[in-house]
């Protein structure tokens, strides 16, 4: 009896998980639950047809006390936008869209006949550099949204903003983010997405005030050890299901988080369909702490800031409304 239990208590233990969760996982659970977080992380895919790895923008996103602000650094003039699709043959094809200035992999559907692309987009010329901006791109703030961009005379219908190359600001009260009358070229529909943590890190936290969801959270599925470009890293998976228009289960998306030495570094999300797992896009993390820098949500510089444009007479007349003047120089 005493060996049978024994044998038991063997089999028991080689069988049973020998792995579990990495314990910072809820600790960065906790952080970004708090709303104050700070990090700051890249995104990498391969170009389907060059096989050349390419680099969005580097993006800092902070949280504190219920504000919200993200920074896009770019290093290159151009930015790509990428779409790789799957078998445009097949109705309701899936297919993922991702741009560089969006931080997100969207799981779209294609209909019959998509076509198979690769295309660029170019950011305002006077946003490229590699140094380091002093002010954000987009932030909420005592219930306030705000987007920041510089003049740019071969994209702006308007010069009332100042000459090529001032930075200036648009305003929009909170409860006016829906109304119909905005002027969407400022984007206003997207800026929640902007300020939001993008799929890589809200695995952690997926209902996180910022974001409008449309799927269920993945969830966790194991650990593992995993090697990526021949480095070997501790390894979390999480995985939601993606379903059909009528509601089947026709693969998963997976979300490996990649530990090295206790601390997160890569987040790889795959498609997983027909046995087969497909790298759909890669987040380099390069800093990530619940401790956010004094100066991050400091404007480094005097910005006019203008209020958003929806339509009224000042707008037809081309002459924006000042709201205010914020910075520190």
């Amino acid at each position: 009896m005493k060996k049978f239990l024994l044998l038991v208590l063997i089999f028991t233990a080689v069988t049973l998980p020998v792995r579990a969760e990495q314990s910072v996982a809820e600790e960065y659970r906790q952080m970004f639950r708090s709303g104050n977080f700070y990090v700051e992380y890249q995104m990498f895919l391969d170009n389907p047809y060059s096989k050349q790895r390419i680099a969005s923008p580097k993006f800092t996103l902070a949280g504190q006390n219920g504000n919200r602000m993200q920074r896009i650094t770019i290093d290159k003039l151009t930015s790509q936008f990428w779409n790789q699709y799957g078998d445009p043959t097949k109705l309701s094809t899936l297919y993922y869209s991702f741009s560089s200035k969006r931080k997100r992999t969207n799981l779209q559907y294609a209909a019959r006949g998509g076509v198979n692309g690769f295309g660029f987009g170019l950011f305002s010329l006077f946003d490229s550099g590699s140094k380091e901006k002093n002010y954000p791109d987009t932030l909420f703030r005592d219930g306030k949204y705000y987007r920041f961009r510089k003049v740019n005379e071969i994209e702006d219908k308007l010069t009332s903003y100042g000459s090529n190359g001032t930075v200036y600001g648009k305003v929009l009260a909170q409860e006016d983010l829906n109304s119909p009358t905005l002027n969407q070229d400022d984007e206003w529909n997207y800026i929640r997405e902007d300020l939001s943590l993008p799929d890589e890190l809200a695995v952690f936290c997926w209902d996180e005030p910022f974001r409008d969801n449309f799927t269920a959270a993945p969830v966790y599925n194991g650990s593992s050890k995993r090697t990526v470009d021949g480095k070997e890293y501790d390894c979390d998976q999480y995985v939601v299901d993606v379903k059909s228009l009528a509601g089947t289960v026709i693969a998963q998306e997976a979300y490996n988080m990649l530990y090295d030495g206790g601390k997160l570094v890569r987040v790889q999300k795959y498609l997983l369909r027909n046995g087969k797992e497909e790298l759909v896009v890669e987040a380099e993390i390069i800093n990530i702490s619940p401790t956010v820098p004094a100066d991050a949500f400091t404007i480094g510089k005097k910005i006019k800031v203008y209020a958003a444009e929806n339509g009224d007479m000042q707008d037809l007349l081309e002459q924006p409304v000042l709201v205010e003047t914020l910075g520190v120089k």
